[in-house]
């Protein structure tokens, strides 16, 4: 975790990492899985974290591995958000589009505005990452 990260609430809220301090005392932790699923709400907030490595058992990621094209390749605001927030497709409703293309929309905020987060594959390509401000799921690619 770095300064900047975006870490999700039990409520879905996201929220930005602004300081990371060190502590001198020691803390039992645990690493388990809950349901095939190594994601879990953790601390007085509810922050959802990822344990690391696991069983390979829970969510894939849809857009792992996969050649950026087209739109992924831009880099404005709605378009260039973090790298790190596409590990979250694995948890998007996917739907077909007519093309037969897959969508991928997530609930979430990009600097303080809510909206959705969604991604387009085609063709074993990443073709679509964009930001929708005030947008919901709901299938329909860019209209909020």
């Amino acid at each position: 975790m770095q300064i900047g990260d975006l870490v999700q609430s039990l409520q879905r809220n996201w929220r930005r990492v602004v300081a990371i301090t060190p502590v001198a005392n020691q803390e039992t932790v645990y690493n388990f899985t809950v349901d095939l699923n190594h994601d879990n709400f953790v601390g007085d907030v509810g922050f959802l974290v990822h344990n690391a490595g696991g069983c390979g058992c829970g969510p894939q990621n849809p857009l792992e591995g996969l050649p950026w094209v087209g739109s992924a390749l831009k880099n404005n605001l709605y378009h260039g958000f973090p790298a790190l927030l596409d590990q979250f497709a694995a948890f998007a409703t996917p739907t077909t589009l007519p093309s037969g293309a897959t969508l991928y929309q997530i609930p979430g905020s990009l600097n303080g505005m809510d909206g959705r987060y969604e991604w387009i594959t085609d063709k074993g390509n990443l073709t679509h990452r964009f930001f929708c401000k005030g947008g919901s799921i709901n299938g329909i690619p860019i209209v909020p």
